[in-house]
């Protein structure tokens, strides 16, 4: 009776108990969650006050990590969005001083000092990345990364006492060299035109069995093409083939590029063949560079054969396939078969480009077709192209040749109300033919007017000074102005424009 009487008693407690239990352990748990979700919390703060540059209030959000229960993975993973920042805002001395700080508390390990020396690198400092190297060194878990930067920035720097030390100093701790090792080296001995040294480094490299790969050939061979090394080139490209390394539509389109350039057709088919047979399909880049060449060669026949094997091979033809063809036939005076061309394009749903309605303004203006040039020109904004300042020079100097200054004017207006600006050979035409109808006094204002907001290169304000019969008040104008080079006049320099 007493132990029924116990258990209608107890019963109802053990039920409470177990719906207690799970509440009481969970809440338990709370504050482990909470810790680590407040760690990703900070972790992210620091992160965002670093995009704010607001490095200072990183770092005492950090100091508070330390001298808090936090774990040291994430007090290390804030640091090193620290050093990532410093690294990246080039603040170098700062970024060490932080690791001089995760030194003492013991969190300072390769990654970190490998971060920062990978951005000192990237900026170019040498001066920098000679100071922190023996901490790399120090830190680093044996691997050729650190010392492949290390080489990058000494190659460009042209330390190469530096380099070999450093080459050395990889077999004497026994850290494999690789592929990103030679590449700085091989490419800057191709840049500089020493050829034997590049064949040195190529075969030192199939000796340790290490593979060159087809970027670094690909490479070497667009350096030379550029430099017209083009049998050299082809001599590393045989080499690549020779030590197993398979070329790419890139490497062939390189050195199909360099043949392009000195006309060698029978070494370019030849390539296109070899090609057929491994698989690869040229690509577009491959048929213009080959289309060009024979327009080059004045053979618009072959170059139009090109454009029908463009489009066997399934690659659709574009206004750069076109346009050397086009340039070909209209400055032979073959006009009909150019616009022929061009119609052929639109037939075929090619978009034409300013350079095609450019060329064919010129050659019209060449031949004394002014009213073709004037409906070329509006053909091409009616195709909603936009024209520039080629498609505009020749019809303003045809005018200005006819002596019809008002009309070379009126175009001008319409292109700056484009906000395209006239150039300074535009204007010496433009000074010439006033000149030539004897109105001095208004081309010498026009002259003053114009002069500072325009380049005028040597020829230009040799002509405007003779034209005009007052070379020293020109030249007094120019004295003003240097005379613009290759390299200045690149650069955009924004000017006040005058409207004429």
């Amino acid at each position: 009776f007493f132990f029924l009487l116990f258990l209608m008693f107890t019963r109802p407690l053990l039920r409470v108990s177990a719906v207690i239990r799970p509440v009481v352990l969970l809440r338990s748990s709370v504050p482990c969650f909470a810790s680590l979700q407040q760690q990703e919390v900070i972790q992210d703060r620091v992160q965002l006050l670093c995009k704010q540059n607001k490095a200072a209030e990183a770092k005492k959000l950090i100091v508070g990590m330390s001298n808090s229960s936090y774990e040291p993975q994430a007090i290390f993973n804030a640091y090193l969005k620290l050093i990532h920042h410093y690294g990246n805002t080039k603040r170098f001395n700062e970024a060490l001083e932080v690791l001089d700080e995760m030194k003492k508390q013991n969190l300072l390990n390769g990654s970190a000092v490998t971060s920062l020396f990978r951005d000192v690198c990237q900026a170019e400092d040498l001066t920098t990345a000679t100071k922190i190297w023996p901490l790399v060194k120090a830190n680093m878990r044996p691997s050729a990364y650190p010392y492949n930067l290390f080489i990058t920035l000494l190659v460009q720097n042209q330390k190469f006492d530096q380099v070999r030390e450093l080459l050395e100093d990889m077999d004497a701790h026994d850290i494999e060299r690789n592929t990103a090792t030679y590449s700085p080296i091989i490419e800057y001995h191709t840049k500089a035109d020493e050829i034997p040294q590049v064949f040195r480094l190529l075969e030192e490299m199939n000796n340790r069995n290490i593979a060159a790969g087809v970027v670094l050939y690909t490479t070497i061979v667009g350096a030379m093409v550029k430099h017209n090394k083009i049998e050299q080139a082809w001599k590393i490209f045989e080499l690549m083939k020779t030590n197993g390394v398979k070329p790419n539509v890139f490497s062939y389109t390189t050195l199909i590029g360099g043949y392009c350039k000195i006309g060698k057709h029978d070494r370019i088919h030849e390539l296109i063949e070899e090609m057929k047979q491994q698989k690869i399909s040229p690509d577009a880049a491959a048929f213009n560079a080959i289309i060009y060449s024979y327009c080059k060669a004045n053979d618009p026949v072959q170059a139009m054969k090109l454009i029908d094997s463009m489009r066997k091979e399934g690659i659709q033809p574009d206004a750069v396939s076109y346009n050397p063809i086009i340039q070909l036939l209209s400055s032979a005076n073959k006009m009909e078969e150019a616009m022929d061309i061009v119609h052929h394009m639109k037939g075929q749903g090619i978009e034409t480009d300013a350079l095609t309605y450019s060329t064919l303004i010129t050659s019209f203006c060449k031949f004394n077709r002014l009213a073709d040039a004037i409906n070329t020109l509006e053909m091409m904004k009616a195709e909603g192209i936009q024209p520039n300042s080629y498609s505009y020079t020749p019809i303003v100097g045809l005018y200005c040749q006819k002596g019809n200054v008002i009309a070379a004017l009126t175009f001008v207006k319409e292109m700056q109300a484009q906000e395209i600006e006239p150039t300074g050979f535009m204007w010496t035409q433009i000074i010439v033919a006033l000149c030539n109808a004897r109105k001095i006094e208004e081309s010498y204002n026009l002259f003053k007017k114009i002069f500072p907001t325009c380049d005028f290169n040597a020829t230009s304000r040799s002509i405007i000074g003779s034209t005009l019969g007052r070379a020293k008040d020109v030249k007094s104008y120019f004295k003003q102005i240097p005379v613009p080079t290759e390299m200045t006049s690149n650069k955009k320099i924004k000017k006040k424009r005058v409207i004429y």
